[in-house]
């Protein structure tokens, strides 16, 4: 039981306000709000996986500053 508390302690829990996108939603999300931060990734790319933490940080922040107005989203490029 120690070893499983330590090794979720060393989990980062980030909550992050990215919208998946898809083709069932790209259009909606597009239309309610004025600024979409979109993230173009792949879970196997070195650079994408550098850059999630960055863009969820950046999420947390100002998504809630101005909701309907700036939205960050995710596209995953092997399933898209």
């Amino acid at each position: 039981m120690f070893m499983l508390c330590i090794i979720l302690l060393q989990i980062p829990f980030v909550y992050a306000n990215v919208t998946p996108l898809d083709s069932n939603n790209i259009d909606s999300v597009l239309a309610n709000n004025e600024i979409v931060f979109m993230n173009f990734y792949a879970d196997w790319c070195r650079f994408s996986q550098q850059l999630k933490p960055v863009f969820e940080e950046a999420s947390n922040k100002f998504s809630n500053l101005l909701p309907g107005k700036v939205t960050f989203a995710s596209v995953d490029c092997d399933r898209n």
